[in-house]
């Protein structure tokens, strides 16, 4: 038999009391978190996540230039990036496609084959992927914060949107 730090009997070395009065390594008290803001961003470059505001000397907690108010935060060394990448590479994919077809189509085809429906696909894909790269590039930021199943979301809608739409053109190229 054990004696317990309890004072009273236990039957083995598992019954033994644990400790569960657990303290952080750093206490923050609230505090001390603007003061911790601000002494991250004393020697840093870091823009603002809202408006891109370099933060650089910060006082206060918040940002000089849209005024949001800033938390200091553990972030991922790896984000996962698989829909954004996925979605980007969709968009290319059908910019770089279209763009093939219509170098094939204004060396190869006739001026009256741009009015054909391969040539509409062909313009709807074109336009349809560079509208997508454009705004995927342009709101990386928006898309990444979205949940996760949104995000995969819009890289399926992605995918199927540009194979459609290279399937008709490819379909149709030869009519």
């Amino acid at each position: 038999m054990y004696e317990s730090t309890s004072g009273g009997k236990s039957h083995g070395p598992t019954e033994q009391a644990i400790s569960t009065d657990l303290k952080p390594l750093v206490p923050v008290a609230p505090s001390d978190e603007g003061e911790l803001l601000n002494a991250f961003l004393a020697d840093r470059d870091v823009p603002c996540p809202r408006c891109g505001y370099n933060l650089r000397m910060l006082v206060g907690r918040r940002c000089p230039e849209c005024g949001d108010e800033l938390t200091l935060r553990v972030g991922l060394v790896e984000p996962r990036m698989g829909a954004y990448l996925t979605t980007l590479s969709a968009s290319c994919a059908g910019v770089g496609g279209g763009g093939l077809f219509s170098l094939i189509g204004l060396t190869a085809a006739p001026l009256n084959w741009w009015v054909k429906p391969a040539a509409i696909c062909l313009l709807s894909l074109l336009t349809v992927s560079s509208v997508m790269l454009t705004t995927v590039l342009a709101r990386r930021r928006r898309f990444r914060a979205a949940p996760i199943g949104v995000q995969w979301a819009m890289a399926i809608a992605s995918c199927v949107l540009v194979a459609v739409l290279s399937t008709l053109v490819v379909a149709l190229f030869d009519d």
